[in-house]
């Protein structure tokens, strides 16, 4: 429930990011009269730029701080499963002190990223970043380490990769836009987080269907932050995308999708075995 808090906030901030894709071909068709100023105007209006290029080299930026913020997280989530039977480090790690100091350091980083405006100033946003993958990778890793089987790590892991490999391929070739829905999805994942909470005071035995809830959900949120990410060329088909300068919170966005998607995925195949 923190994680999806943490995403519900950087959402809230991504929503201020989003600039129009597609403005320059809709009135270029009708440029017969304006000229070559309707460009002009639209790029200092929306903040488009008129080089391709640079759009591709900040998905490439994006797509690379996302590499090496999954790959630290799968180290640390390693070393925590490969320590597991460690005393010391599995009294380590039991220590709430721990678990809090994580949470905490999460926290204040990414309200200094998101409300603080810190995300575009370099390189504080790289530091901050870096303690904010750091803080989420040990609450995975806690999380991970109490899954009695280690092989159910594994396999979550293995099917989060297979199901956001899907998402990505199909996200960046399907002609639909649903970077139009992110505000319905917005208003859902509210709704979810409230559900949530009733489901954990009044109705834990129900945990189970809300985690499949959650891998729709995120799995949605995926295609929509991908699209805002891919898009943006000005034969584009997306009526959203994230401006060029919101690497960080591109990068944040994607990856806490695929840590919602693998938590939920955990969940769901670590139920107990039941006998009748």
């Amino acid at each position: 429930m923190i994680e999806l808090l943490f995403f519900i906030i950087i959402k809230l901030k991504s929503r201020y990011n989003l600039k129009m894709s597609f403005e320059v071909d809709q009135r270029n068709k009708n440029q017969n009269q304006m000229g070559d100023q309707t460009d002009r105007d639209l790029i200092a209006r929306y903040g488009l730029e008129d080089d391709p290029k640079i759009r591709m080299g900040f998905i490439r930026k994006v797509f690379g701080i996302l590499t090496c913020q999954l790959v630290f997280t799968a180290l640390i989530v390693g070393a925590c499963m490969a320590k597991r039977k460690d005393p010391k480090f599995v009294k380590l790690m039991s220590n709430p002190g721990v678990l809090v100091g994580a949470i905490a350091g999460s926290l204040i980083s990414m309200i200094a990223l998101v409300c603080c405006k810190c995300d575009k100033t370099v390189p504080l946003n790289y530091i901050l970043l870096t303690i904010f993958t750091l803080c989420e990778s040990v609450i995975v890793g806690h999380i991970c380490m109490r899954v009695p089987n280690p092989m159910i790590v594994c396999e979550a892991a293995a099917l989060t990769g297979a199901m956001v490999t899907g998402i990505f391929v199909y996200a960046c070739c399907s002609k639909t836009d649903f970077t139009v829905f992110g505000p319905l999805l917005f208003e859902l994942g509210l709704m979810f987080c409230v559900l949530g909470i009733f489901i954990a005071l009044f109705a834990p035995g129900m945990h189970i269907y809300l985690a499949f809830a959650g891998v729709i959900l995120f799995g949605f949120y995926l295609i929509i932050d991908v699209q805002l990410l891919v898009s943006g060329s000005f034969g584009g088909h997306r009526k959203y995308q994230i401006d060029e300068d919101s690497y960080i919170m591109g990068a944040m966005a994607i990856y806490m999708d695929i840590i919602n998607i693998f938590l939920y995925i955990l969940e769901i195949m670590n139920q107990p075995e039941t006998t009748n």
